[in-house]
């Protein structure tokens, strides 16, 4: 978390605002729950009993869409050794 908060990306969404690099509202990253929620980063509920069914589905989605991705990465690597 230290390398991605301290990253040049970071640093230019701070400089120029997210709107530079997510010219749309519905351009995110996602991230696990060790990063905080902001307007440009999504990040899972943490776990607790007290989660409703949106908040569950929220994490089902977003964890689906990130095995999504994590899929194509590893295909491209094992593609582009």
């Amino acid at each position: 978390m230290i390398v991605f908060s301290n990253s040049i990306f970071v640093r230019g969404i701070e400089r120029y605002g997210p709107n530079f690099y997510f010219p749309k509202p519905d351009y995110h990253i996602i991230q696990d729950s060790a990063f905080p929620i902001s307007n440009w980063l999504m990040t899972p509920y943490r776990h607790n009993e007290n989660l409703g069914r949106m908040e569950k589905y929220y994490n089902y989605s977003l964890s689906s869409d990130r095995v999504a991705v994590e899929n194509i990465f590893a295909f491209v690597k094992r593609r582009w050794r």
